[in-house]
């Protein structure tokens, strides 16, 4: 008889976690705790919230905050690396273009580059009218921003030259995501979702369907696109029809942060405090993880295939 699939993740989880006693797991800020088989350490950032999050090379995190400030981290130890300090509002985007790049977008209308090893600010790119919300990293020199001016942008990061300005939407820009075509996907708080040739701007699919701003989307292992809304849903569309194949309930609030994880299912955070994993095969809710004590606002997958979790309570929680 075939497992279920809560039951294949449970007994990997096991198998690769052979703890004699649950619960015990590596402790960062003196904080513990255990829920459904998932275990999680704790880095208490000391900012007011966490607004961006993505993982870089070598077991490190980069956090982006309220407070204006991107910051780096060592996840096995919590140490903050490196503070970068330039952008005059708050941090709510960052993608990585290389090994040693690192662009931030921020409520301050402008995207900076940053080298990751040192801190220094490389280049500043202004064009934008509205606060820089969405990043999404075409190459190592090429990179899209999303604005609430309603606007998409794509920029050459060596010369700082904007190459493209997209525009459609009847709202600002809350989510962008790379299809693995390379065409670029865009949610708005006009509560569509579009799709567009990253080499001309022209606009080839609009997906509707939420009732409400879509604040995030993720490139599932299928090709298929999920997008997260303040509808409190994940809609699963395939691109190539424009058809929604699957809608996932069951967040109390929206939805604001996305992340496909390497066993193929789907993380979403939401302002109900809580993380959903998801069998994006059966739209069957895996695991719900609960910690924050606030909004979760970003999701970032590591390296080794841990999630991390970012919340307006300060802290990024660290799960299995």
């Amino acid at each position: 008889m075939a497992l279920s699939k809560p039951v294949q993740l449970a007994l990997r989880w096991l198998f690769e976690n052979p703890l004699p006693i649950p619960g015990v797991c590596g402790i960062i800020g003196d904080y513990a705790s255990w829920f459904q088989g998932v275990h999680y350490k704790t880095i208490n950032t000391n900012a007011r919230d966490n607004t961006a999050l993505i993982a870089l090379p070598n077991g490190r995190l980069a956090s982006g905050s309220h407070d204006g400030t991107v910051r780096v981290w060592n996840t096995n130890t919590g140490a903050c690396l490196l503070t970068f300090a330039g952008h005059t509002d708050g941090v709510w985007a960052l993608a990585v273009l290389s090994e040693a790049t690192l662009a931030s977008g921020s409520a301050d209308s402008t995207v900076r580059v940053w080298n990751t090893n040192t801190g220094a600010c490389l280049l500043t790119l202004a064009g934008h009218t509205g606060g820089v919300w969405v990043l999404a990293a075409l190459s190592e020199a090429m990179l899209a921003s999303g604005s609430h001016d309603g606007t998409m942008r794509v920029w050459n990061t060596n010369t700082g030259a904007c190459l493209l300005t997209f525009a459609g939407h009847t709202g600002g820009l809350m989510a962008l995501a790379v299809l693995s075509d390379g065409k670029l996907a865009s949610g708005s708080y006009d509560k569509t979702v579009r799709v567009w040739d990253a080499n001309t701007g022209a606009c080839l699919l609009t997906l509707a369907g939420h009732t409400s701003y879509v604040r995030s989307l993720a490139v599932l292992r299928d090709g298929k696109l999920a997008s997260g809304s303040q509808d409190r849903t994940v809609r699963v569309w395939d691109v190539s029809s424009g058809v929604c194949s699957m809608t996932l309930a069951g967040h109390t609030a929206p939805v604001w942060a996305l992340a496909p994880l390497s066993d193929g299912t789907l993380a979403s955070g939401s302002w109900d405090k809580t993380v959903r994993v998801w069998d994006t095969d059966t739209g069957v809710c895996l695991l719900t993880l609960v910690g924050h004590t606030s909004y979760v606002n970003a999701l970032a997958v590591l390296g080794d295939g841990k999630l991390v979790s970012g919340s307006c309570d300060g802290s990024m929680l660290m799960w299995h």
